[in-house]
């Protein structure tokens, strides 16, 4: 049996879910619910999304919950407040300057869901015809609603999507018996919460000529090999908040209850929705979740093994699975001591100096990035959750998916997320073993910590924003490319037949018989038609780049 402490408000990992825990699970849920019946074909679509509800009902049914009352208003309020705020910076809504490459991508994937027929499908100039693939949890939402509301208003209603995602996250923490200074100052640790980043760029040659130049971009600041980068929260957010939102969602969800017995069915429930958000999300719970199976293991509560929930969970799992990763995708993986990336300057030396370089690179990566903060935080958090996320933040260096290894990038989230959370206990809920002085080290390294989200927060001020190409698909966003990560051929696709049928997207650009007369406002040479368009250069720049090219 498990024992559930009378204290378990002071110990969270033991707490009961509550109502909160339904609402943060019904945002990560919501997406599959939209996403079945837009996929496939009604008889499948309709199983799929009776096991789904299924599962929730039985980890979120009123018999499964407790009577916890809800966070005071004012820590409502504050949330909402912190993350409005927060997001307006970030590439949802285009407020400010949104950083491309990445949000043309993601501009380009809402537009298609907004006025394609589901799942969008697009022509590769032959007979082939691709469908979207790619996690999109993170846009369906607003996608469905800009549906009847318009194309227009599809990039706020993202942004608003967003703010609800960091309101339920900020929720989540353990701030309800603390002050409203104290939640404050909670928050704002996890709006600065970094590595220390700059130290990292400066090293080893720490003089004024060397700072980075305002809107400066160093949370790559290791020279590979290895590859690797974790990023700090605010970088996740306006890069990437498709990756981070679920991680973070999923990792304050387990700090909240993992130890309690009804948890077992809702991890499940995390393993099965994940995928459609970000698969990366669901890599960086696996040593969570395999914790939690350990601890499962040894205590054997069978009574909280539920059969029909979990199986229902693994099918919803196992289908998502297979839309998205088979066929493969042909993503680059490999070790990185020995794997050069797909783009970099680097190569595999088999000697005794690339090794050498390799550890001494890596050593600096752990100091700077999350060691220091894991030696000061140690004492603030659940034993078992600061073995696995340390342990986690080791080994992710190590191991390398993706031309920017996007694996210790995206897969790092929940792991960074546990020390945050202990960070906030620090400060939250002093202790005889984090006294004044441990608390003041933290506070320094923080603030050296800082400097990365300042200098994000600089570049999003301090550029020029711009808005959305309302003509763009994804694959003009692409320059023309298709990108086997985010589109399938449809026909080799296991589940074809029980897929939804739709007419291919028309690009805004004939990527097969490209001219400038037909697309005039495209004057820019093939591989530079996707970040033409938003720039500020005259027409005279633009045809001397073209001639400077060819």
């Amino acid at each position: 049996m498990i024992h559930v402490p009378r204290d378990f408000d002071e110990r969270p990992s033991f707490a009961a879910p509550d109502r909160l825990t339904r609402i943060a699970l019904g945002y990560l849920a919501l997406p599959a619910f939209l996403y079945f019946p837009g996929w496939f074909q009604p008889a499948p679509a309709l199983i799929l999304t009776m096991l789904l509800g299924y599962a929730c009902w039985r980890a979120l049914g009123a018999h499964a919950l407790a009577s916890t009352p809800w966070p005071p208003k004012r820590l409502i309020a504050l949330a909402l407040l912190v993350a409005t705020a927060w997001s307006v910076f970030g590439g949802a809504g285009h407020f400010f300057y949104a950083n491309a490459h990445d949000w043309i991508i993601r501009d380009a994937v809402l537009r298609d869901l907004v006025v394609a027929p589901w799942p969008p499908t697009y022509a590769a100039g032959d007979e082939d015809l691709y469908i979207l693939r790619a996690p999109v949890a993170y846009f369906l939402p607003a996608a469905a609603i800009a549906k009847l509301t318009g194309l227009a208003t599809a990039d706020k209603l993202l942004w608003l999507w967003t703010v609800i995602g960091i309101t339920v996250f900020f929720l989540l923490l353990p701030l309800r018996h603390i002050t409203l200074v104290r939640s404050t100052v909670a928050l704002l640790i996890v709006v600065l919460f970094s590595g220390m980043d700059i130290v990292g760029y400066m090293y080893p040659d720490f003089y004024w000529g060397n700072v980075p130049l305002p809107g400066a971009f160093i949370d790559w600041w290791i020279k590979p090999p290895p590859l690797a980068s974790y990023w700090s929260n605010t970088s996740n957010l306006f890069w990437n908040p498709n990756h981070s939102l679920p991680a973070w969602i999923s990792i304050a969800l387990f700090y909240r209850h993992w130890r309690h017995p009804r948890f077992l069915v809702i991890a499940f429930l995390l393993i099965a929705v994940l995928p459609l958000w970000s698969p990366f999300a669901l890599i960086g719970m696996a040593p969570f979740l395999l914790m939690l199976a350990l601890r499962w293991w040894l205590q054997r509560p069978r009574h909280a093994f539920d059969i029909k929930a979990i199986a229902a969970c693994l099918t919803v799992f196992g289908v998502i699975f297979i839309t998205l990763v088979i066929p493969p995708s042909g993503i680059q993986y490999g070790m990185t001591l020995t794997t050069p990336p797909e783009r970099g300057r680097w190569l595999y030396l088999n000697n005794l100096n690339h090794l050498l370089t390799y550890l001494e690179n890596y050593t600096l990566f752990v100091i700077f990035e999350f060691a220091v903060i894991a030696l000061l935080v140690a004492r603030a958090v659940d034993r078992w959750l600061f073995a696995t996320a340390v342990l986690t933040l080791l080994i992710l260096p190590l191991v390398s998916i993706g031309p920017g290894n996007d694996l210790a990038m995206r897969g790092s989230i929940p792991s960074l997320g546990i020390l945050c959370i202990a960070a906030v206990n620090v400060f939250a809920y002093p202790t005889s073993g984090t006294g004044p002085h441990r608390r003041w080290l933290l506070g320094l390294v923080l603030a050296v910590g800082a400097v990365t989200p300042y200098y994000e927060f600089s570049r999003a001020a301090s550029f020029k924003p711009w808005a959305p190409n309302p003509d763009f698909t994804l694959i003009d966003a692409n320059n023309g490319g298709i990108a086997h990560h985010y589109l399938v051929q449809r026909g080799r696709s296991p589940l074809v037949a029980a897929l939804n049928t739709a007419e291919p997207l028309a690009n805004a650009v004939d990527w097969l018989h490209y001219c400038e007369e037909t697309h005039p406002r495209n004057k820019a040479n093939r591989p530079y038609v996707a970040y033409t368009w938003r720039s500020n250069r005259n027409d005279d720049e633009v045809h001397s780049e073209r001639e400077r090219i060819k």
